[in-house]
């Protein structure tokens, strides 16, 4: 009896546990999320469906649980078969806060490819110390990567206004000055700031 009891305990936490998102930054002005029109400062719930009117649309949104942000963009959602937010989590594996607070712990947590659409901040379990940074590296040039409060921050000045996809290698630089490295041919993806918003069809 205790553990029919306790199994239903755990699905209705499971269940009731939901993940809200507020609206950072979308390319498109508006986008329609849940059968509604938001815009920049709304909030809506993982489970509300998202849709689409653009290959290039993107929202940046700010999970209001972990605070944490995310790109979510219509190619990608589409390729992958994605319908909200809670679909990607699932998809992507980024339900869970926990890391071993390793580099290869961030390698994971940031992918072989970043969608950026201003300046896009990723969350990582590593705190480097004062003479620690994380950098890029392509062609024989390096770009520092400035960490605030566990974020990384990819700013537009990397991509320097080129709308095509750019590959880098992502480093470590201990306290030492030895270099480590943490992603290979990560493939960065800048995406238009302004796109000609389209009716959406309501459903």
């Amino acid at each position: 009896m205790r553990k029919v009891l306790l199994l239903l305990l755990l699905c209705v936490t499971t269940t009731a546990v939901a993940e809200d998102f507020k609206i950072l930054f979308v390319n498109t002005g508006t986008i329609r999320i849940g059968g509604k029109d938001l815009e920049r400062g709304d909030v809506f719930s993982d489970s509300d469906k998202i849709a689409w009117t653009d290959a290039k649309q993107a929202v940046k949104v700010l999970s209001m649980t972990s605070h944490k942000q995310y790109v979510f963009v219509s190619t990608d959602f589409n390729e992958r078969k994605l319908k909200s937010a809670k679909d990607y989590l699932v998809k992507t594996n980024r339900l869970s806060t926990r890391g071993s607070g390793s580099l290869s712990s961030v390698g994971r947590q940031i992918g072989e490819t970043l969608y950026v659409i201003d300046t896009t901040s990723v969350s990582i379990n590593y705190t480097p110390n004062e003479s620690e940074f994380f950098f890029l590296l392509s062609n024989g040039s390096r770009h520092k990567l400035e960490y605030q409060d566990g974020n990384l921050l990819f700013s537009p000045d990397i991509w320097d206004g080129a709308q095509e996809s750019m590959t880098v290698d992502l480093y470590f630089r201990h306290s030492d000055n030895e270099e480590e490295l943490v992603i290979e041919g990560l493939s960065i993806i800048p995406l238009p700031e302004t796109v000609q918003a389209k009716k959406s069809r309501r459903r």
